[in-house]
């Protein structure tokens, strides 16, 4: 209300530049949007473009408000004069993005996304209503398939022949995030009080919208603090809760919230009874969490790691997978484990050494 006020009484100044001016009501469309007044704030957008032109926040704003009154070709055509006044504008083609899916979603013509729609609309009620932890759960076990496509790929066993390969489905994983609010109706469910079944199912969930998804990534980036003490309690936690925790954080690998979290040696010990399990599926969580490790060159992360019974048994075994995403990570992480005496002594060399021998006499 403050800004409003502010806003509404720079409003007929005089002695500013268009450029001011167009900011001045570009700020009074941003407060009309907080306040969800949408015609105010469409018409205080188009009086700044009136100014300037080439202010791109106000095309984004009356964007913005014409979406929330359902006005989808009017918001899109918005982004379309947006573009032509700036091209290659990162929020722009954001926007241009979730505004094709949920039109995608709107018009029925996308199966999947329908079926999504749906589920969605179902979550929302539940939590709004605040229903059990068993109906939660009973849609958000549906959304990973939903959230997931089948590409045909060259089959690696088999050469010059072709086999299905699982893939993101982009489109679904966009209007996941547009109708959780950017994961805000998903991130309550992630604590270590709920029950494990449904923050087993919604860490499930995430990690499906977030696998090869940039953008849901960055946006799910202020919540990946919230599998800390998830993976701190070991204990308490069933395998597959823990499984959950781990594909969210190996999907983020690359991020440095998830790093920071890799880092924190009160997490070290959930980690890697996780990766203690060999799995030889086509999504492997060991590759993607092992190679953000190498990636990270931090000896006290490996420290951290290998400092939990058995935790070295991993990375030896790894190092002699036959796959090779997870072997040279592997290896390499080992070999920058050598420089650190501490490493050392944690890899058991000498009873490796002693081991093998044993088996050669």
């Amino acid at each position: 209300d403050e800004a409003l006020s502010i806003a509404t009484a720079c409003e007929g100044a005089h002695g500013l530049s268009d450029e001011a001016i167009a900011k001045i009501y570009g700020n009074l469309a941003e407060a009309r949007l907080q306040l969800e007044q949408w015609e105010e704030a469409v018409h205080a957008a188009e009086k700044a473009m009136e100014f300037d032109p080439c202010f791109v926040k106000a095309y984004v704003r009356k964007a913005k408000a014409l979406y929330s009154m359902d006005r989808l070709d009017e918001a899109s055509q918005a982004l379309v004069d947006a573009t032509d006044v700036l091209p290659g504008n990162k929020e722009v083609l954001a926007l241009q993005e979730e505004y094709r899916v949920a039109s995608l979603a709107r018009s029925g013509k996308e199966a999947t996304l329908t079926e999504l729609h749906a589920l969605c609309a179902r979550f929302s009620a539940l939590v709004k209503r605040k229903g059990t932890a068993s109906e939660v759960s009973a849609i958000l076990k549906q959304m990973p398939t939903l959230l997931q496509a089948l590409k045909m790929v060259d089959d690696p066993q088999a050469p010059g022949q072709r086999a299905y390969q699982s893939t993101a489905n982009h489109d679904a994983q966009v209007f996941l995030r547009l109708s959780t609010g950017g994961f805000a109706q998903l991130a309550p469910l992630i604590r270590p009080s709920a029950k494990h079944e449904l923050l087993s199912a919604a860490l499930e969930a995430i990690a499906a919208a977030l696998r090869d998804c940039p953008t849901n990534q960055l946006a799910f980036d202020k919540y990946v603090g919230q599998l800390v003490p998830i993976l701190r309690n070991r204990e308490a936690m069933p395998l597959d809760v823990l499984k959950a925790a781990t594909k969210v954080l190996g999907a983020t690998s690359h991020r440095a919230s998830a790093r920071r979290v890799m880092h924190d040696p009160d997490t070290a010990d959930g980690l890697m009874h996780v990766l203690s399990f060999p799995d030889s599926s086509s999504q492997r969580l060991h590759i993607s969490i092992i190679a953000a490790l190498d990636d990270m060159k931090d000896v006290n992360t490996i420290a951290n790691l290998l400092s939990v019974p058995d935790a070295c048994d991993v990375f030896w075994r790894e190092a002699h997978s036959r796959n090779r995403e997870v072997m040279w990570p592997s290896r390499s992480l080992i070999a920058r484990a050598m420089t650190s005496a501490p490493c050392r002594k944690r890899l058991k060399l000498l009873e490796r050494t002693k081991r093998l021998f044993g088996l050669l006499e």
